[in-house]
């Protein structure tokens, strides 16, 4: 990576590329884009993205391309419990 690094994060000023995979919810669906290249902050871990790439996936999602495969997606809701219900058991 030939530019300078600044983590919006953290602050870290080291990185490494990698291709990750990030899930888009696109009106009532969710789409799944994998192999998208990303800055990958070596202190905290957050992705960033260049504005050619943004643009790409922006693209990718919003066009009229054919995805590479479909996948079946279990979707679970997160709901907060009470504390008390919350305690593992033993404490």
């Amino acid at each position: 990576m030939g530019e300078a690094f600044g983590c919006t994060v953290c602050g870290g000023d080291q990185c490494h590329e990698e291709l990750v995979e990030e899930v888009f919810h696109i009106g009532e669906q969710y789409v799944l884009v994998d192999r998208i290249p990303a800055a990958v902050c070596n202190r905290c871990g957050d992705l960033t993205f260049s504005a050619d790439t943004v643009e790409q996936v922006r693209v990718l999602v919003h066009g009229e391309a054919e995805p590479a495969k479909s996948i079946r997606l279990n979707v679970f809701e997160f709901r907060r419990q009470s504390k008390a219900a919350a305690a593992m058991p033993g404490d």
